[in-house]
């Protein structure tokens, strides 16, 4: 998709988005509340005080790493694609820091194929539960074993994509832009045999280009999910027993 053609779509659903900004027409108290006190409110958390240095620190490391040329066309691309995602993705990810921290999950999962900054918030919600890394990118693997050792977290495991169909009562889910298709693939054929029945799944840069859009619009349609929070530049999901489907535009700027 062509960044004029992205700009013009977001510009569409802000103006489809603006009555649902603060919570307006959303009728569930359990939505409501996690748009108005959640989503919406940008508060500090302690666990992340300094991870907006070592974002900053982490894109020198790598400029620095650039300038080595000492990587192949492959892992240089890799690297560049990395530094513009840690420099744009960084509320991204303190939103997802937030409803995770929101959800209490038991069993969180990341899939994604990148350096992994969204994973290293989602773990420092709670050390003391293991977060599954599925997707996880070779190449990159050097910098991820540096890059967590910065954010002192240890309880990030990492799972094979062999390994998907063995996973049960997954209650906390993010999908990156940065998944590879067969892992997408993968969770899309049998998504009900692994989240649990009260679940959310979060879905990053869900109209980056046709691939995202399609995905998330596919998502929105299945029985597992009853709640659907569109943001623009990310996605979330919402199983709940009890609720009743409905899907929703809302404003939010990042």
């Amino acid at each position: 998709m062509s960044k004029a053609k992205y700009q013009l779509k977001k510009r569409l659903y802000r103006l489809k988005s603006i009555r649902r900004r603060r919570g307006f027409g959303i009728h569930s108290p359990f939505v409501f509340h996690l748009v108005t006190n959640v989503i919406s409110a940008k508060l500090n958390y302690p666990a992340l005080d300094n991870m907006h240095a070592i974002r900053k620190q982490t894109i020198d490391f790598l400029k620095n790493e650039l300038q080595k040329d000492s990587f192949g066309t492959d892992v240089s691309g890799k690297l560049e694609k990395e530094i513009e995602r840690i420099k744009k993705e960084e509320a991204l990810d303190r939103l997802i820091f937030r409803v995770m921290n929101f959800s209490h999950p038991k069993r969180p999962v990341f899939m994604g194929s990148e350096l992994g900054f969204t994973a290293g918030y989602m773990a420092k919600v709670d050390a003391e539960i293991p977060l599954q890394w599925i997707g996880n990118d070779v190449p990159l693997t050097l910098f991820q074993d540096i890059i967590l050792n910065k954010w002192f977290v240890d309880n990030i495991v990492f799972v094979s994509i062999t390994e998907i169909n063995e996973l049960k009562e997954i209650d906390f889910i993010v999908l990156s832009d940065s998944c590879s298709p067969e892992l997408i693939e993968e969770l899309v054929q049998n998504p009900a045999n692994i989240l649990a029945e009260n679940s959310f799944m979060i879905i990053k840069n869900i109209h980056k280009n046709e691939r995202m859009s399609k995905l998330w619009a596919e998502c929105i349609q299945w029985k597992h999910f009853a709640i659907s929070l569109d943001l623009f530049e990310l996605g979330i999901l919402i199983a709940r027993r009890g609720m009743r489907k409905n899907d929703y535009v809302i404003k939010y700027r990042f």
